[in-house]
């Protein structure tokens, strides 16, 4: 495990909003498959337990500093956790979800999804292609001959996950426009529940899938 106790992490989260915060932390403790850590500014809420999050910090790998991390589900909160002093604090606890990799905080734990991978984009009964994902939002392309030029801030759109369609609206955060396509990327709304634990699996099955072949 690159992240030890001690160390300090950051931490990022979808509020319901749509927003990403990023608190610090430092580890409490740490193993293969759970870490655990002060309560933070803003604090995690018990309507908080199962989201997941992205826990990083920044490594010193070749002489050059990296930031590493992994995605994390909040599992539990412990009032009285002894700390090393012999204090008594309230602490969190997360367990974790994935291999420690190079990260962008700003990315939410963005991947990129492969044929086949069981996540498809569904707009107006059309098909999207995804360019990537997060848990924060995605970012797909529209063919201008499919759908015109007109574009609302909010967009409802299905995601397809594992044959399961999930309804969001989203807020477009972004435009881009090319000759016969538009890239337009979307957050999503932290506070649905289903989207933040359906996506969180698909974004672990195709991180590890990316392992496998060697393409993280």
């Amino acid at each position: 495990m690159l992240i030890r106790p001690g160390m300090a992490i950051q931490i990022s989260m979808v509020l319901d909003s749509g927003k990403t915060i990023y608190p610090r932390a430092m580890v409490y403790d740490i193993n293969d498959k759970k870490v655990v850590f002060p309560q933070t500014s803003p604090p995690f809420l018990r309507s908080h337990i199962g989201r997941y999050v992205l826990i990083s910090s920044i490594l010193t790998k070749q002489e050059k500093p990296q930031r590493y991390g992994f995605l994390a589900q909040i599992t539990d909160f412990i009032k009285d956790y002894e700390i090393a002093s012999g204090a008594h604090v309230m602490a969190v606890t997360a367990d974790i979800k994935s291999e420690t990799t190079e990260v962008d905080l700003r990315e939410s734990f963005r991947v990129k999804p492969f044929t086949d991978c069981g996540l498809l984009l569904v707009i107006d009964k059309e098909e999207c292609p995804i360019v990537d994902v997060s848990l924060g939002g995605i970012l797909f392309s529209q063919p201008f001959s499919k759908i015109g030029s007109t574009l609302r801030s909010e967009i409802p759109l299905i995601l397809v996950i594992d044959e399961v369609p999930v309804k969001i609206t989203a807020r477009i955060v972004r435009v881009v426009e090319k000759e016969d396509y538009r890239f337009v990327a979307c957050a999503f709304n932290g506070n649905d529940r289903e989207l933040q634990n359906r996506l969180g699996k698909k974004i672990l099955d195709i991180e590890r899938h990316h392992l496998a072949m060697g393409r993280l």
